[in-house]
């Protein structure tokens, strides 16, 4: 697999079920799927890049993000975020 794509639902928005992850898995020609988080983040291997318009099909609006990245080099090193809501909830200028 050269390819990974993730996928990252809110907490409190939605909800990634198998269900969804298949549908997925299944229009991207994907392989084996990591559970990063249950009903939160997964990884889903992918033997090319998937392509977002089918990508964006799969999810059928729902409030979920879709991460592709190439499978080699994939370690993480550095995070870089919007801290107000991405990470942490509340409003960090009042904290």
């Amino acid at each position: 697999m050269t390819h990974v794509l993730t996928l990252v639902a809110m907490r409190d928005a939605a909800s990634l079920t198998p269900a969804l992850i298949a549908q997925v898995r299944d229009i991207t020609g994907g392989g084996p799927v990591t559970v990063l988080s249950q009903g939160e983040a997964v990884d889903v291997a992918c033997a090319a890049a998937p392509n977002p318009d089918h990508v964006r099909a799969a999810l059928d609006g729902a409030p979920i993000d879709a991460i592709a990245t190439l499978a080699d080099g994939r370690r993480k090193r550095l995070l870089i975020a919007d801290m107000d809501s991405t990470i942490i909830i509340g409003e960090t200028l009042d904290d």
